[in-house]
């Protein structure tokens, strides 16, 4: 019996394993992760450059978010002032 040459495989024939989709499949999904967060990143860029815009159409000089330092915790019983001259230290800041 003789086969068809096309039924035959062939070494350069490249047979896809489930390894191979698994990787295709992280990829992609990837690739869509990226494209919708760079959209959302992109929209919520748009709606606030409106914002801004409807401020300073309006005349508005301060059209800008404030911006808001951050909170800074330092407890008083936390606050060590020591002095670094040797002749000024305490009893306490030379170990004795």
């Amino acid at each position: 019996m003789m086969r068809r040459m096309s039924e035959q495989p062939g070494p350069d024939k490249y047979v896809e394993t489930a390894r191979d989709r698994r990787i295709a499949n992280a990829v992609l999904l990837l690739f869509l992760v990226l494209i919708v967060g760079g959209g959302i990143w992109l929209a919520n860029a748009m709606f606030d450059q409106r914002a801004l815009d409807d401020c300073m159409a309006q005349g508005r000089s301060n059209c800008t978010p404030p911006i808001d330092a951050p909170a800074r915790w330092c407890p008083i019983s936390d606050v060590r002032i020591i002095s670094q001259h040797p002749l000024l230290r305490t009893s306490e800041t030379k170990g004795h």
